[in-house]
């Protein structure tokens, strides 16, 4: 497998998980309650996508691919050890535990960013 597809891979895996997070904790008791899901569900799932889509751009550049993936595995164990010990693991819920679904993907799409940026000025200044 090819490093685009590996990042590919983890994305979809990474955004699988994190959807499959909000589908569980979600309220599903209203109409109003299930749109608000799906926008959660867009917005948890942003960051992977983004990977995926800008993964092929550095796919002539090895270094900029290796970047790429370091920052897709990042952002994939931030939302799983999150999510994880947020909503699996905790002992002692409270009513704040949701608002773990506005600032991991917020920070995925900062540490994402400046990944693609790295890369980018990777892949054109380092042949």
């Amino acid at each position: 497998m090819t490093l685009t597809g590996s990042i590919k891979t983890i994305a979809i895996i990474g955004a699988l998980f994190s959807l499959g997070v909000v589908l569980f904790k979600g309220d599903h008791s209203s109409l109003f309650m299930i749109a608000l899901g799906l926008v959660f569900g867009v917005w948890v799932v942003a960051p992977f996508a983004l990977a995926y889509v800008r993964s092929p751009l550095f796919s002539e550049n090895r270094i900029a691919s290796i970047l790429m993936l370091i920052g897709v595995v990042a952002a994939t164990a931030l939302s799983l050890f999150a999510y994880w010990m947020t909503f699996i693991d905790n002992p002692t819920p409270d009513a704040q535990d949701g608002l773990i679904f506005l600032f991991v993907p917020l920070y995925q799409l900062i540490g994402l960013g400046l990944v693609i940026w790295a890369a980018g000025w990777v892949s054109k200044f380092v042949k």
